[in-house]
């Protein structure tokens, strides 16, 4: 007979804002069990549901001059105790073998990075057909259009050195939010 159960935990911690003019403070974690919300001087920055996958916050909206209360709250609903063990949806944990307490799993850290960035690259190779294949996910947080002008370089992995690779130029215009 199992019990219904799940590990939690919450942390909060005292941040510096640091000085990042007119770019966005984020917060990434590496991996959390099943779901994390983070709050920034009490206002919700975000909240992720999903298991051990990475994910990130931006605090620039809810963050203020000086120090900022972070609290962050964790929780592994996926697991239920049978016995003297936790029983997950990967398997059993053992708690003589594995010291699983809940919460963060990996790093977690604050990342600075401009109101327009790249959000996500996916890269496609295939030798056989000489084929380089790029799709590029852009994001603009800022308040106001941004004209950007993407290239790609490729280098020979051995050398360090440019391939003799042609590609075209893309030029992108992106809207505040997109």
């Amino acid at each position: 007979e199992a019990l219904a159960w799940g590990h939690f935990r919450s942390t909060l911690r005292e941040i510096d804002a640091p000085d990042a003019s007119g770019q966005r403070i984020v917060l990434q974690f590496e991996r959390v069990p099943f779901y994390c919300a983070a709050f920034v001087n009490g206002r919700q920055a975000g909240e992720h549901r999903g298991g051990f996958t990475p994910m990130e916050f931006d605090l620039t909206p809810a963050l203020g001059g000086g120090r900022n209360r972070l609290a962050i709250y964790v929780m592994d609903a996926t697991a239920a105790i049978q016995g003297n063990r936790a029983v997950h949806q990967l398997g059993v944990m053992q708690p003589d073998r594995l010291r699983y307490t809940g919460g963060i799993l990996g790093r977690a850290w604050l990342e600075t990075r401009p109101a327009v960035h790249l959000e996500d690259v996916v890269i496609e190779t295939s030798t056989r057909r000489k084929h380089i294949g790029v799709e590029c996910e852009l994001h603009n947080a800022g308040s106001s259009p941004e004209k950007l002008d993407l290239r790609l370089a490729v280098r020979d992995w051995r050398t360090g050195q440019p391939a003799e690779v042609t590609l075209p130029e893309q030029y992108v215009e992106l809207a505040p939010g997109e």
